[in-house]
């Protein structure tokens, strides 16, 4: 059995997070959670990083499993369920009970069993275009299924652009409140205050983002090591079979995460890497995203 650690009494805070679906734990370091209650994650080469960065949160497994009797109780649900049927890169199969986008229905029912104050959902933009049961896009499903449970809903897209990462990755995010919930979206906003561009100040001489070759870009990866406060690693890497391949590093750094948040889980391979890194959300994006639904809640709710 995986022991799980107490949080020091200095970092335990006033709101309990679940996420599911946990990936690298992107949505709970969006709002700034080192300790989330507990997550869910069936993937195994993730859940090893989820146990090495998230000591103190047992993971519960198999969302389509969850005796959800026995979970803890949460403020603030968290989720970005599979993305392949409603990805404009995917089968555009929409979300429906034979799909994988489909598990929705399982995040649907842990919402409806655990009732807490906040619900936060994440996906693909696809999601606001992709029709799957009863012809609804998935996002007009989502919110019409947390509307139906009392909640208030607000949503928007967002890309990583939009603060500050050199690539676009637009993303969905819903948030979803009840009536009651305004010391809860308080703390969220609190949390996530800090989202905010920074002009970049370069300092380091021999940073790759000053080579040439990358132009006027080499200007927009300048700006993410000043946001990140972390020097942009070099793109590749020698491949043990010859040649050159691209930096698992590289990828961490450009989804905004610490140095070695995910490279540095010795026990993950750098193909799991890459897919871990490829499935996961920026924090920064995250937590604007956050910042900004949790306002429009607080109008709404106050």
């Amino acid at each position: 059995m995986t022991r799980v650690l107490e949080p020091p009494v200095w970092e335990r805070y006033p709101l309990r997070t679940a996420e599911l679906c946990a990936g690298y734990g992107g949505l709970s370091l969006s709002i700034g959670d080192k300790h989330p209650t507990w997550v869910s994650e069936i993937d195994p080469r993730a859940s090893q990083v989820l146990r090495v960065r998230f000591p103190c949160s047992p993971n519960l497994g198999d969302m389509t499993r969850l005796d959800l009797g026995a979970a803890p109780e949460v403020d603030v649900l968290m989720g970005g369920t599979p993305c392949q049927d409603l990805s404009l890169a995917g089968r555009r199969a929409g979300m429906t009970p034979e799909t994988r986008s489909g598990l929705w229905s399982h995040m649907y029912r842990a919402v409806e069993e655990l009732n807490p104050n906040v619900v936060i959902w994440e996906n693909v933009a696809g999601a606001r275009t992709s029709r799957g049961g009863g012809g609804l896009p998935a996002l007009g499903r989502v919110v019409t299924d947390l509307a139906g449970l009392g909640y208030g809903v607000v949503w928007d897209s967002v890309r990583a652009s939009d603060v500050g990462a050199p690539h676009r990755r637009e993303r969905v995010f819903v948030l979803a409140f009840r009536p009651t919930a305004a010391d809860t979206l308080r703390v969220l906003l609190d949390r996530t205050r800090e989202a905010r561009n920074r002009r970049a100040e370069h300092s380091d001489p021999d940073s790759p983002a000053l080579d040439p070759r990358l132009g006027d870009y080499g200007e927009r990866m300048r700006m993410w090591e000043s946001i990140t406060g972390h020097r942009m690693p070099e793109p590749e890497e020698d491949s043990p079979r010859g040649g050159r391949r691209l930096s698992a590093q590289f990828g961490e750094w450009m989804m905004g995460l610490p140095p070695g948040w995910v490279t540095g889980v010795r026990s993950v391979p750098r193909s799991a890497q890459i897919k871990i890194l490829g499935n996961g959300v920026v924090p920064q994006q995250g937590r604007f995203a956050v910042h900004t639904l949790a306002q429009r809640g607080m109008e709404v709710a106050q």
